[in-house]
């Protein structure tokens, strides 16, 4: 299709923008080697918890609550108490707490008792079934008062005594009284009790109205959802399948045999110079694609016009267009929130992509997404290739959403009359706009926001206990004498991840002669990090830092030798292993590889069976490549700028004592007799076998790497004395005797490993 200059210019200079847009709503989430923890709702922090959570629903479609029954269940337990939810509700309502409802009740007793009994509401088909094949009009709710019981039944009793003649005007009442007998004297409890019910129901599903209520529509804009509702075939599953194998080839990281042709170029150009021609065996929704993709490059569209093109042919409004591209790209998030973030300067990766990747991943999705639906129109309505008509017809066989009928606004209402006592009589007194105003009451608190008052609840009583004993434990602290006399025996600095917080809380219990303190577990000490047996630089530090330093740990000169024979075995065993894992593809390497493959079963079999031992054969035969036990950091800088060339490597004095002043802030050591004598800064992280995703149980302040190198760092930089003269300057005197000390804290093994021993006096 052709497009004029003059429309498409502006057109396609705000592709990207919107990309843009939408790409703040995509997961931050990294490649596997960064797999820490993040905030799912960060695209929302800006917003208060509940405005944030709904938010999310809106865009993910992801439950913003715990269920009801989880809530009850937790009410049940003790975990939120009736008094928690009364300030909850009280502090919602405000003035309107006490405000009565037609003489029924106040808000505050109707909203407690719809949190504090379970409400039935379900689809119009369930609760028909709920009303005429249970004992819903049979029997009182298990949470009904035997007071209210006794209400309800005796207002219906009086209503049969003086209405008796009015009894027909409700079908059912009469073919009751036809059922019990005409005689009321002689009906039993259980048919007074149904009697009661059916009233009750009749006389709500008759105040409700006919009124329906609020339709509700969908809110997508793809027109994929539209012929995934009328069809039920769903063309994601198709273009995904083909995306997902491409975008693991785009963002590959060294790992497959071949290079993707055009990858440096960016995500669209790839795809069009490796599917702009046909071949033979390709799925047939996919025949027409190397046809245009060809055209494409013949006439060197951008990503952006192909986005615009697809966007002109598949009708989506101007005003539609930025929430589109966000649906389109939310439906495979995490593989564009991974390319987002890996083209938005991010540099810790081996193979960068270039800017533009995420635009070019959006213009491909919208092409195959086009054909994938022109295949399923051929499919299902029988019409060409075109889109508008497929469209059009889809769109005539999707039926009207079906209005919540009135008979779940009755059954609401009837269920909260149990629970409150609402007699018949009392009800019956109520004028239309009486009824109206009780179910918008009723309405105006459905069971979204009675799970935002339960966790606020929730989280009420969580606080109260965490402060109450936090403020306890500290008026004993305060009232106990100091466990030392001059100065800690010891004093230890974690990072604050619950796991380290625990372990120097329990320093504390056992020691207290000792003190402790947290932070943020990269010590301040933002760097590019080297290890001796390690290939290339590694970010230690958050993943919102871009580190700016450059350290390297060398081997002592005593070792030198050895440790260059270990790095030329572990180049050979990597070789060795790279080559097995190529040729192992090939028809005789798949031979080769199945017999060979058996023997791994010896190692299996004998961690099983003899795990210590095969520790320790494991270990000894992994000391003959790992660097000797003898390291020092290369930290001093002397050529400026830093960067990772030799001279450039490492911080300059003044830099370091500006880290050492920062970090000795944050934590409050600022006097000389603040310090003890031994300081150990202990960085953690974790260790696994086999564990793709051993990174997130590392430490999230080193970006899912080991926080050892960072301890070790600033161990070594506030031991300089050089440095110390420099942290003198700006306040801070650290006492000649105190001696910093870094050390490693495995939280799997729960084993600690402390660095540059010699050095200790």
């Amino acid at each position: 299709m052709e497009l004029t200059e003059e429309s498409t210019d502006v057109e396609i200079d705000s592709i990207p923008q919107l990309v843009e847009q939408a790409a703040r709503l995509l997961p931050t989430q990294g490649p596997l080697e960064v797999f820490v923890y993040r905030n799912n709702l960060e695209a929302f922090e800006h917003l208060p918890f509940d405005q944030g959570v709904r938010a999310a629903l809106s865009t993910y479609g992801a439950e913003p609550y715990l269920t009801e029954r989880r809530f009850r269940d937790l009410r049940r337990q003790g975990r939120i108490t009736d008094s928690e939810l009364e300030a909850v509700v009280r502090d919602d309502l405000g003035p309107r707490c006490g405000e009565e409802v037609n003489g029924l009740g106040s808000l505050l007793e109707i909203r407690l008792a719809m949190l504090c009994h379970p409400l039935h509401i379900g689809p119009d088909a369930e609760l028909r079934w709920v009303v005429a094949e249970t004992d819903a009009l049979e029997r009182f709710r298990e949470q009904t008062s035997e007071i209210n019981r006794a209400r309800m039944i005796s207002a219906a009793r009086k209503w049969l005594e003086t209405s008796a003649d009015r009894a027909d005007q409700f079908g059912e009442i009469d073919e009751l009284l036809t059922k019990f007998g005409r005689d009321s004297s002689k009906w039993t409890i259980r048919n007074w009790e149904a009697f009661t019910l059916r009233l009750l129901w009749r006389i709500c599903l008759n105040g409700v109205g006919d009124e329906p209520a609020v339709t509700r529509r969908s809110t997508s804009v793809r027109p994929r959802d539209l012929l995934l509702h009328t069809t039920g075939e769903d063309v994601d599953r198709d273009v995904h399948g083909l995306l997902i194998r491409f975008c693991s080839a785009y963002l590959d990281q060294g790992y497959s045999d071949w290079v993707l042709p055009n990858r440096d170029v960016g995500f669209f150009e790839a795809f069009v110079e490796l599917y702009s021609t046909s071949a033979p065996g390709i799925d047939r929704w996919l025949q027409l694609v190397p046809r245009e993709l060809a055209a494409l490059k013949r006439e060197g569209v951008t990503a952006e016009e192909s986005v615009l093109r697809s966007l002109v042919e598949l009708g989506i409004a101007e005003e539609q267009r930025e929430e589109f591209i966000t649906q389109t790209l939310l439906s495979l998030g995490g593989w564009a929130g991974m390319i987002w973030q890996l083209e938005s300067g991010i540099d810790w990766v081996v193979h960068r992509i270039p800017k533009g990747s995420l635009t070019g991943l959006l213009a491909v999705q919208l092409i195959l997404e086009r054909h994938a639906m022109c295949h399923l129109g051929r499919q299902q309505f029988g019409v060409g290739c075109n889109l508008h008509e497929i469209l059009s017809i889809a769109g005539q066989h999707l039926a009207e959403p079906v209005p919540l009928n009135r008979e779940r606004q009755a059954f609401l209402l009837f269920q909260v009359a149990q629970m409150l006592g609402w007699t018949p009589l009392e009800l019956l007194q109520l004028s239309a706009a009486d009824w109206r105003r009780l179910s918008d009451e009723v309405d105006d608190f459905p069971s979204f926001e009675r799970r935002r008052v339960f966790h606020e609840a929730y989280e009420r009583n969580y606080r109260y206990s965490v402060l109450d004993a936090v403020a306890i434990h500290s008026a004993r602290r305060r009232a106990m004498p100091i466990p030392w006399r001059d100065r800690p025996e010891f004093q230890l600095m974690t990072c604050i991840d619950d796991r380290e917080e625990s372990f120097r809380r329990h320093l504390e219990e056992v020691r207290p002669t000792c003190q402790t303190f947290g932070a943020a577990g990269f010590f301040a000490v933002a760097m590019y990090y080297r290890g001796a047996a390690d290939g290339f630089y590694k970010p230690l530090c958050p993943a919102v830092v871009t580190p700016a330093h450059y350290v390297q740990e060398d081997v002592g000169y005593t070792f030198e030798g050895a440790h260059q024979s270990r790095a030329l075995i572990r180049r050979q065993l990597g070789l060795f292993s790279r080559a097995f894992h190529t040729r192992s593809r090939t028809f005789l390497g798949g031979i080769v590889t199945g017999i060979v493959g058996s023997l791994a079963t010896a190692p299996l079999v004998a961690r099983v069976l003899f795990p210590r031992m095969t520790a320790r054969i494991q270990r000894r035969f992994g000391s003959l490549i790992q660097p000797p036990p003898v390291t020092q950091l290369q930290l001093e800088r002397f050529d400026d700028p830093p960067g990772p060339a030799n001279g450039h490597v490492g911080y300059s004095t003044q830099e370091m004592a500006n880290v050492v002043v920062r970090l000795l802030q944050e934590i409050g050591l600022t006097r000389p007799e603040d310090f003890s004598r031994l300081f150990i800064v202990c960085g953690h992280g974790s260790s696994s076998l086999n564990n793709p995703h051993e990174s997130s149980y590392c430490c999230g302040a080193c970006a899912g790497k080991r926080g050892g190198p960072n301890a070790r760092a600033f161990a070594q930089m506030a031991n300089d004395w050089r440095v110390r003269a420099l942290v003198a300057e700006q306040g801070i005197a650290i006492p000649a005797d105190t001696t910093f000390v870094g050390a490693y804290h495995d939280t799997c093994e729960d084993s600690v490993v402390f660095y540059d021993l010699d050095r200790l006096p």
